[in-house]
Order: C-alpha cells, then sequence, then structure tokens
C-alpha cells in the first residue's frame, strides 16, 4: 500500500505540471516591429576657398596715400571754414601730417575759403607719400 500511496503522490504532483503545460495556449510573439532606417547625415561639403593672394606693396601704399589724401580733405575743410586765423592753426595743426608752417601759410587765406583749401590740401598730400612709405 505504500507503494500505491507514493506513486498516487507521485501522479499528483506531476499531474498539475502536465495539465498547465497542455493548458496553456499557445502564444506567438508578435514580430518586433522593423527598425526603421534613420536618415544618413553627412557632414556638410563645401568647396574649398580659394586664398586670395597676398596684395602687392602698391595697392597697400595707393590705399594709405587715398586715405591720407582723404585725411586731408576733411581737415582743410575744418580748418578753412573757421572764422580767425588762430582757429584755422588750431584745427590745422591737430593733423599730423601737415607741417604747422604749412598750417600757418595756408590760414593766411582764411578770408578765401576755396583758396585756404586747395593750399592745405596740397600740402598735407605732399607729406602722406612721406607718411606711407
Amino acid at each position: 500500500m505504500k507503494w500505491a500511496i507514493l506513486f498516487l503522490v507521485i501522479l499528483i504532483s506531476c499531474a498539475p505540471v502536465s495539465q498547465e503545460i497542455g493548458a496553456k495556449p499557445v502564444v506567438t510573439q508578435p514580430e518586433p516591429p522593423k527598425p526603421v532606417p534613420l536618415p544618413v547625415l553627412e557632414p556638410e561639403v563645401k568647396a574649398p576657398q580659394e586664398v586670395a593672394p597676398p596684395q602687392p606693396v602698391i595697392i597697400r601704399e595707393r590705399t594709405c596715400n587715398e586715405l591720407c589724401e582723404d585725411n586731408c580733405k576733411s581737415t582743410a575743410q575744418n580748418a578753412c571754414t573757421q572764422k580767425e586765423r588762430s582757429r584755422c592753426k588750431d584745427v590745422c595743426g591737430d593733423n599730423l601730417v601737415i607741417d604747422p608752417s604749412a598750417c600757418t601759410q595756408a590760414c593766411t587765406y582764411i578770408t578765401q575759403p576755396n583758396q585756404c583749401k586747395l593750399q592745405m590740401e596740397r600740402f598735407c598730400s605732399a607729406n602722406c607719400v612721406k607718411q606711407c612709405h
């Protein structure tokens, strides 16, 4: 009888396992979603920039001369429109390119503004060549 009880115990303990396995519904795993291909990011390729060759010295000197002459014109306009000769010389003297004696000479024409400007520009521009070299 011991054998019969032991047999029943084993049978009972195994029965739920076999029932569980057989009773489970067959579940099919859904397919994982297909990966969406990500856009390929490529670095932006730019055409190589052409490097401008260094400017010849002549062009730079010309630019210096042009700037200097523009400065002379501006100084002449400001100085020669003053009411007094002393103010004319003060404004002219602020420009380091023109010689103080040239300021004195040009400002003698203070009563004739166009002549004053012409003289001052001429004296000042003559020194631009020295200034830029």
